[in-house]
């Protein structure tokens, strides 16, 4: 079975805009993240083929690939979604403070996603060349 690989490719076709989760602070608050979507790449794993984007960045774990599952919203320049990310919460209990939190963060990330496509901010490494994106898929490829 393939998964993912048709919208992974749109989204790297489009050089698209992605919000994830790169962590979260000490309150539990997650942190929402705009990285620029650079490739596809898929990856076997048994019968099964898992698909993922190559991001313009390593986030703080320094992976610098995603699973379409963990993308919360994205914005590929001729549609925005933003459903998951309007529904995302972490799977434990927020204080008030940590509840407000989070909705300002997501309510930051929806109208900085929802901007003039070549208007959104995103973590992205620049300049880089096409020698230097190539090591950083050798090292995504490399941690599987």
């Amino acid at each position: 079975m393939i998964y993912w690989k048709e919208e992974c490719k749109k989204l790297a076709s489009a050089n698209a805009k992605v919000v994830v989760v790169d962590g979260y602070d000490q309150e539990g608050v997650p942190q929402f993240v705009i990285f620029d979507v650079w490739s596809a790449i898929g990856s076997k794993s048994g019968r099964n083929s898992y698909w993922n984007v190559l991001i313009g960045a390593e986030m703080s774990d320094g992976c610098c690939c995603l699973t379409y599952p963990h993308i919360l919203a994205y914005n590929d320049g001729k549609k925005v979604e933003v459903e998951k990310l309007e529904q995302y919460h972490p799977a434990w209990k927020l204080s008030e403070e940590g509840e407000r939190k989070l909705e300002m963060a997501r309510y930051a990330t929806i109208k900085s996603i929802k901007r003039e496509f070549t208007q959104i901010p995103s973590v992205d490494i620049f300049p880089m060349s096409d020698q230097e994106r190539e090591i950083l898929r050798n090292r995504f490829l490399d941690k599987m």
